[in-house]
This record gives structure tokens, sequence and C-alpha cells, in this order.
């Protein structure tokens, strides 16, 4: 099965270093086939033989422990679950796939993850939620955001956040 991974605070903000060239080669060392990248901020897609994306996650977080020392959550998508959350966000007519962002994260958010949000929203920020994500629409962009700090507070699980634009070319590559 191919799977997208989502790697968090991967070449973000000088933190998190990391080569995609060995990323690949160690995943693929480890058992992943066909290891493929997009950018430099840890969007990987890969065909792995797990069948469920918390145990694929569980698995990629250990092979970044052991080669890399670095520890970071990784949230994985199938291509459905992709198609599933570009379907579900509710700014598809802004057309601007850089103002839309997708949280993701491992396992269930909190229910009242998006009320807490929502509080942060003072710069025409709107959220969005269901189980497996968070949608987020910030007009003057992420890093201005207040909703930037709060994300793995009122999700309760480290988050990592990818715009519509990554989300759509990390699913064409699946």
């Amino acid at each position: 099965m191919r799977w997208a991974l989502f790697l968090r605070a991967v070449n973000v903000g000088g933190t998190g270093r990391l080569a995609m060239a060995e990323l690949r080669a160690a995943l693929e060392a480890e058992g992943a086939r066909d290891v493929a990248t997009y950018i430099q901020s840890g969007n990987v897609v890969l065909a792995h033989a797990a069948d469920d994306p918390d145990s694929l996650a569980r698995w990629a977080e250990g092979v970044l422990t052991q080669r890399f020392g670095l520890e970071t959550a990784v949230a994985v998508r199938d291509a459905a679950a992709l198609d599933a959350a570009i379907g579900a966000h509710p700014w598809a007519a802004t057309g601007a796939g850089n103002q839309v962002h997708f949280a993701f994260f491992s396992g269930a958010a909190q229910a009242d993850a998006a009320e807490r949000l929502a509080r942060c929203c003072t710069n025409g920020e709107e959220v969005q939620a269901d189980a497996r994500a968070l949608y987020l629409y910030t007009p003057n962009g992420i890093g201005r955001s207040r909703l930037n700090g709060q994300l793995d507070r009122a999700v309760g699980r480290p988050v990592t956040v990818r715009n519509l634009n990554t989300v759509r070319r990390v699913r064409d590559m699946l």
C-alpha cells in the first residue's frame, strides 16, 4: 500500500535538520519501497506493508530516532484520507492554496479542539475540524497567526501543518 508521511518540524526554522536523500535511504533500508520526498520539509510518499496509519507512524518515528537521533511526530495518511481532507475543507472557493492549511496528527483530536482554537482567531482566521485533521484558513499567513502556537495543546497531541498546495502535491505523488 502507498502512504503519505508528514514529519513534524523537519528542516523548519533551523530545527530538525534532515537530508531528504538520507531519509529516503534509511526508510528503504528499514523495509519501505519506492520512497520519494517532496521539498525539504518532511513530506514522504512510500510503499509499506503496514495496514494502518498509526502503526506506520510509530514505525517511521522509530526509524527517525534510531537512524538520526531525531524524535519527532509523524502523521500518516493514505490516498483516500488525503482525498477526504482535501474535499472536507470549507474554503475551496478562496482558491488560496497557501492560506488553507491542514493540521495532521496521529490518533484523534480532543473533541473541543476547534472551539478552543477559535478563541485564537483574531486576524481573520477560521478553524474547522474532524476526527483526523484540523482545517485552518489563515488569510494573513500561518506565521502571523496566533493559531500556530496553540495547535498541539488544542488537539492534545503533536501536530504537523501543511498548506493545501503541498497536500495536493503529495496526494498526486501517491
